[in-house]
């Protein structure tokens, strides 16, 4: 097995089930190198019924290039490390004719949410809080 596909079966074994992700998740990997996971999510009306599905991929990609946030004050000269170059991050992507109710309704930050959780231990999308002085090679 390569990288590759240890890293989409390491995703892949780390996804939520449950609490609306109710399907088997499906992947592909992407010419550029992209990973995609897919799934859908089984929705409730008002009354706690469900009324229908939505189906939903994340794309997991690598940042292009360091995201370096310059503070001040009491942190003069340090650096937030938003990401750094090669960093595995995911967006989350709704799929069919009511993709936009659903980020109007707070389904994204929902899944957003519970997808960064699941994935925490594999450093995916989480770096933003991580300090450090600014070096020569950070310009």
């Amino acid at each position: 097995m390569n990288a590759q596909e240890l890293k989409t079966k390491s995703i892949l074994e780390s996804l939520p089930h449950g609490s609306g992700i109710d399907c088997d998740w499906t992947t592909k990997e992407r010419k550029n190198g992209n990973l995609e996971f897919s799934n859908s999510f089984h929705r409730m009306d008002e009354m706690g019924g469900y009324d229908g599905w939505q189906d939903f991929t994340v794309i997991f990609y690598r940042h292009k290039a360091d995201r370096l946030n310059d503070l001040s004050g009491p942190l003069d000269g340090c650096v937030q490390i938003v990401h750094r170059k090669g960093d595995w991050d995911f967006r989350v992507e709704f799929n069919g004719p009511v993709s936009k109710r659903n980020s109007a309704y707070g389904l994204k930050d929902y899944l957003e949410e519970t997808l960064a959780q699941c994935l925490d231990s594999h450093y995916i999308g989480v770096r933003s809080d991580i300090l450090q002085k600014r070096t020569s090679q950070d310009h």
